[in-house]
């Protein structure tokens, strides 16, 4: 709780003080994931494990000291290491996992909107040029479970799609629980910036050159 709750709202206040901008990155597991929909930024959290309870704390940290701060909701974050071509992340263990000719087990009963590292950060960059504060959900439009996600990654690398198999969550033993349908609405982001989020498959084909050193 110190790190993701108490710690942004100290930065959030010393920068206040100095008036520098102030980036915050929250999660959609401040969400119960117990809808049908999309979560919008003014829907009730119900965060249901200590991370998103720690990470709700943080937001609303960051909002009492420091009203023009940017609280950006991401969700599932993958994408390539810095300026290399190197994945890191889901698509990183799927397509090696493939790659090895091994099986892949992947939920069919949690759905999300994944967050592309490299989208994210120049949708940060784009809030920060004009001048945004507030709370927005910065992620892709495509509501995907992970099984999902996994044949469209084996898609891009012409991979064999029989190594994937459906799973559930409740097939994991996991300590702590997951929102089972967290998907974050990004109109709002695409509204302040005048342009539209990415859908995965176009998120996939930025990484491209990364999953080269995985195709068949």
């Amino acid at each position: 709780m110190a790190v993701n709750g108490t710690a942004p709202g100290d930065l959030a206040a010393v920068c206040d003080d100095r008036e520098i901008p102030f980036v915050h990155y929250s999660t959609d597991y401040v969400f119960d994931g117990e809808t049908d929909s999309f979560y919008e930024e003014d829907d009730e959290p119900a965060p249901i494990q200590e991370y998103g309870r720690s990470k709700l704390a943080g937001e609303n940290a960051v909002r009492d000291v420091n009203t023009d701060a940017l609280i950006l909701r991401l969700s599932f974050v993958y994408g390539a290491r810095g300026d290399t071509s190197d994945l890191v992340g889901f698509p990183q263990w799927v397509a090696s996992t493939l790659a090895a000719g091994e099986t892949v087990p992947l939920f069919t009963d949690q759905t999300m909107t994944p967050s592309r590292a490299g989208n994210v950060a120049t949708t940060t960059l784009e809030l920060l040029d004009s001048g945004s504060t507030g709370t927005f959900h910065v992620a892709s439009q495509s509501a995907v479970t992970p099984y999902e996600f996994g044949e469209a990654i084996c898609g891009v690398i012409d991979g064999d799609a029989t190594l994937i198999e459906s799973s559930v969550m409740a097939d994991l033993d996991r300590p702590a629980a997951r929102p089972q349908r967290s998907c974050l609405d990004v109109s709002n982001v695409e509204g302040e910036l005048g342009r539209s989020q990415p859908t995965l498959e176009t998120d996939l084909t930025a990484l491209e050159a990364a999953f080269s050193d995985y195709s068949s």
